[in-house]
């Protein structure tokens, strides 16, 4: 995956949750003072909270926290299958990404 696709998969997944509008929580260089102040005081509902952390572990994989349990206890219907959808093309590698990104509304990221 391409830093520009890294960052418009993190925004993608921050703008599912109800405290966020693109680019708010994510910037070019990562996770905004915000997005910070946000992971720290978790004002999260579960679902909330797995999308956010979802955005985390795609950013950091070895600093995330989230478990495949928080992640199934959480996340249901169409939620689950967005999630489900993004690690799928995550596996399949970047042109994947980019249908992916495509599907979601985002068309430059390269």
């Amino acid at each position: 995956m391409t830093d520009a696709q890294l960052v418009a998969v993190c925004r993608v997944v921050c703008a599912r949750t109800k405290k966020s509008v693109p680019g708010e929580l994510w910037t070019e260089r990562g996770p905004t003072e915000l997005a910070l102040q946000l992971r720290e005081s978790n004002p999260w509902s579960s679902g909330e909270r797995a999308l956010f952390q979802v955005a985390w572990a795609v950013w950091n994989s070895e600093a995330s926290t989230l478990t495949l349990g928080e992640l199934l206890n959480a996340l249901y219907g169409e939620h689950l299958v967005f999630v489900g959808s993004l690690l799928v093309a995550m596996g399949q590698g970047s042109e994947a990404v980019s249908r992916w990104l495509k599907a979601q509304g985002v068309v430059h990221a390269a």
